[in-house]
């Protein structure tokens, strides 16, 4: 029974990804009639922050950001496009990397993802 109820799972998980709804920023007029739950209310981005009414924040005690090695040139780059978001990934000799700013070591660049609706 249980290894059933786990099949069924599974069959669950795939079918949500392969019948999942499309999208793309060509047809965001048409958002809130097709994704009445999230692209239909006022609480969207772009956020208004009105200044006067936030507060410090404990994280502005952080030290600031130490980026290191950021203007090395990769040895070679790779592409990848797959219509929703390009991610691009380099090799270097030094990568770059980043410490500080509440960071709890230092972090080396992996890759770059962006996704603006247009790919």
């Amino acid at each position: 029974m249980a290894a059933l109820a786990l099949q069924c799972v599974f069959v669950l998980c795939f079918l949500n990804g392969v019948i999942a709804k499309d999208w793309s920023y060509h047809t965001k007029d048409s958002w809130p009639m097709e994704f009445p739950l999230h692209c239909a209310g006022r609480q969207q981005s772009p956020i208004s922050i009105i200044t006067r009414e936030t507060t410090m924040a404990w994280w502005t005690i952080f030290t600031p950001f130490k980026f290191t090695d950021y203007l090395t040139v990769p040895t070679s780059m790779t592409a990848v496009n797959n219509h929703h978001t390009l991610s691009v990934t380099a090799a270097y000799k030094t990568k770059p990397r980043i410490r500080g700013g509440g960071l709890s070591g230092s972090y080396e660049f992996l890759n770059n993802v962006v996704a603006d609706g247009r790919l």
